[in-house]
């Protein structure tokens, strides 16, 4: 158990002026509302006019207690609740009402209600409060009829059953909501457990439901939190089975903010403003902070059959977990068996393994961070084909303390048995690759973007925000082991 830090109502008021602060960035003074658009929002397409981050708007103006900002906030919800659909849903954006496309967008509207009302319920006149009223019935019915629902969506709806249940003192609408939760928990740890964008979203559900949850029934999801959280780089380390990055970091979410508030630190690039940052919202003040770790400390678990292992020291953290089969097209981009995480708020660097051609990796983590990497290879390798040659491949973020070297000299090309460096002020990487079997390889020490890199569109389609680090077959015709040696420095 752990008091929070900071005072939890200061804190918060921080994540609200934050989604206030972002919301403007993309207000139009013509119309009032934000307007972007969820695939160009990195871009100056800003015409469409979205349901949630208006709505989320809303709720943010409504929280800083300002006359101002809860009459405009009261002005914004007015005139959003005349695009509900006749099923119940609204559209995503405002003109392509009365089509609603997502079909989830119900769940998600009623998060941020659910606060507009229990807490702001009075000052909205009997008129809106109404019209609230009726809207949330709609969207309550409509969310009733989904069915064959995602793990995380199935808990979003059982949150807000069980909230909205409470707060309109509707016993069966509550009970059902409360019985799902359960269902849910007893299941205990998945790989939506390990995907830091959709821990955010638990939090957000499990938030509306109870005011601590070291004490409730998912007390196991707030050790979880705390075991897979780096506090040194301020990232996530737990298994890595869906992750993306962003440019030279891992990509921000509301994760990320959840984490700075409930563990003491936030990182730079949380602050950078991104749509994202409208849902702080949404983070209710907390009474207690993550428990903090005696370092170093290790924890490991088994996903869908796959062995994994999470070791924290102070300077840098390491997360391994086993690829027992060829990847599917639901993994390619956002599946790491490697992850090395270290820096600190202001910047968070990683090297990590991604891609290549392995049927299985396996892992051999040592106490002091070093380990093992264990490469099976069965298929010939595509020798015509550059890109499809590159059997092992690791990424290390470029920035301009990194010093890559080859047996202690700048270099771009090696070989099985070389010891290749990465260095920079914090740390270094040494990696020596060897092979069980008689194909010849090159290695090569390149630019090159890792899989899970989103940042590369538009503008930035050309550019390398990475470093690679691969063995390339040069001739295989037959399985082939590869073991990489990492030691960390």
């Amino acid at each position: 158990m752990s008091v929070h830090p900071q005072d939890g109502e200061r804190g918060a008021r921080q994540l609200v002026e934050l989604a206030v602060s972002c919301g403007r960035k993309y207000q139009s003074p013509q119309t009032g509302f934000v307007h972007l658009h969820y695939q160009m929002s990195d871009e100056n397409f800003r015409d469409t006019i979205p349901l949630l981050e208006n709505t989320l708007m809303a709720l943010a103006l409504f929280r800083t207690h300002s006359v101002d900002n809860v009459k405009e906030g009261r002005s914004i919800l007015e005139r959003l609740l005349f695009f509900q659909g006749e099923e119940g849903n609204f559209p995503v954006y405002l003109h392509e009402y009365p089509h609603c496309r997502d079909r989830y967008l119900a769940t998600q509207l009623l998060q941020p209600l659910y606060w507009i009302q229990k807490n702001y319920g009075g000052v909205l006149g009997k008129e809106l409060e109404g019209c609230l009223e009726k809207a949330v019935k709609k969207l309550l019915d409509y969310t009733a009829s989904l069915t064959d629902m995602p793990y995380p969506i199935v808990l979003r709806v059982a949150t807000v059953k069980l909230a909205w249940g409470r707060l309109l003192s509707d016993k069966e609408l509550e009970s059902e909501g409360e019985a799902e939760l359960e269902l849910l928990r007893e299941k205990g740890p998945n790989r939506w457990w390990m995907t830091p964008r959709v821990l955010g979203e638990f939090l957000v559900g499990l938030q509306m439901v109870y005011n601590d949850i070291e004490e409730s029934p998912w007390e196991p999801l707030w050790q979880h939190l705390a075991d897979t959280w780096h506090r040194e780089s301020l990232t996530y380390i737990g298994p890595g089975i869906n992750q993306r990055q962003w440019m030279g970091e891992p990509q921000s979410n509301l994760y990320d903010l959840y984490m700075g508030y409930l563990g003491g630190g936030y990182s730079h690039r949380a602050f950078q403003v991104t749509p994202f940052q409208l849902r702080a919202a949404l983070i209710q003040p907390a009474i207690k902070a993550l428990p903090v770790r005696t370092l170093p400390f290790k924890v490991s678990g088994e996903l869908d059959g796959r062995k994994w292992q999470v070791l924290h020291h102070k300077k840098f953290a390491v997360s391994v977990i086993e690829q027992l089969e060829p990847l599917d097209s639901s993994l390619q981009y956002v599946f790491h068996p490697l992850q090395i995480v270290w820096g600190d708020a202001n910047q968070t660097h990683s090297f990590v393994c991604q891609g290549g051609n392995s049927e299985t990796i396996h892992y051999d983590l040592q106490e002091s961070g070093d380990l093992s990497l264990h490469f099976k290879l069965n298929e010939k390798a595509n020798t015509d084909d550059f890109a499809k040659a590159l059997d092992v491949t690791f990424f290390v973020d470029d920035h301009p303390t990194l010093k890559k070297t080859i047996a202690g000299k700048p270099a771009s090309v090696f070989h099985l048995g070389d010891k290749v460096q990465l260095t920079d002020e914090r740390l270094q990487l040494e990696l020596m690759f060897t092979q069980k079997g008689s194909a010849r390889f090159c290695g090569h020490v390149q630019p090159g973007n890792r899989p899970a890199q989103a940042a590369v569109f538009g503008e930035r389609r050309f550019c390398s925000f990475d470093n690679q680090v691969c063995l390339r077959a040069v001739q295989r015709v037959e399985p082939t082991d590869i073991v990489v040696e990492i030691k960390v420095k």
